[in-house]
C-alpha cells in the first residue's frame, strides 16, 4: 500500500508537518510505504483557466505539480494536511486542489473515474484560535478527495494550537494521529 501525505503549511517542520508526518510514521509501522510532499518546497503556479486540459484532462502546465499529479494517482490513501489561515486552507494547499482542474476534467467531461476502489483519505487541520473554522474547509476537501477517487474517511481536526512544534506536547492527539496512521494503512 501507498500513503502520500501532502502538507499544505508553508513552514517545514511546523505542527502540520510534524502531524502528518506521525500519520505517515503510523501507516509505515502498519506495513505501508510512505511518501510525504511538501507544497511550501515546490515551485507551481496556479490554475490560469487556460482549459487545456479539458479534451486531454492532463495538466499542461509544465512545474513542480505534474509529479505530484502522478503520485495522486498512484497512492492507495491519501492524508491531507493544512493549518487554517483566515478560516480556510493555505494558498499552497488551494492552489494545489485549484490545478486539479485535469482530474475534474478527466471525470466530468471523459468520463475516466479512477480504477477500482473509493481509497481512503484523511483530512488534518489545526487552527491557533480556540474554534477555528474547520467548516469552511473540509467542503472543498471532500470534494477535491471525490474528483481524485478517494473517499474522505476520517479526519483529525486540533484547535488552539499557535506555538511552533506545541503539537508534540498534545499527547493525546499525538498518540492518536499513530493510530489513524495505522489504520489508514490496512483499509482495502
Amino acid at each position: 500500500m501507498k500513503v502520500l501525505g501532502i502538507i499544505g503549511s508553508p513552514r517545514a517542520d511546523g505542527n502540520t508537518d510534524l502531524l502528518v508526518s506521525r500519520l505517515l510514521v503510523g501507516a509505515a509501522a502498519a506495513g505501508a510505504h510512505t511518501e510525504k510532499v511538501r507544497l511550501g518546497d515546490l515551485n507551481y503556479r496556479p490554475c490560469d483557466g487556460c482549459e487545456s486540459c479539458k479534451p486531454t484532462g492532463v495538466c499542461v502546465i509544465d512545474d513542480d505539480l505534474q509529479p505530484v499529479h502522478r503520485k495522486l494517482t498512484e497512492a492507495d490513501a491519501l492524508v491531507l494536511g493544512s493549518p487554517i489561515y483566515w478560516h480556510g486552507l493555505t494558498a499552497q494547499t488551494k492552489a494545489l486542489i485549484d490545478r486539479c482542474q485535469c482530474f475534474w476534467n478527466l471525470r466530468t467531461v471523459l468520463r475516466k473515474a479512477h480504477a477500482g476502489a473509493r481509497r481512503p483519505a484523511i483530512f488534518v487541520s489545526l487552527g491557533g484560535q480556540r474554534q477555528p473554522r474547520f467548516e469552511l474547509a473540509i467542503p472543498t476537501v471532500k470534494l477535491w478527495f471525490s474528483v481524485l477517487g478517494f473517499a474522505y474517511t476520517g479526519q483529525l481536526l486540533v484547535p488552539n494550537l499557535d506555538s511552533p512544534g506545541e503539537i508534540v506536547r498534545r499527547e493525546d492527539v499525538w498518540s492518536h494521529a499513530l493510530e489513524i496512521g495505522r489504520d489508514l494503512a490496512v483499509r482495502r
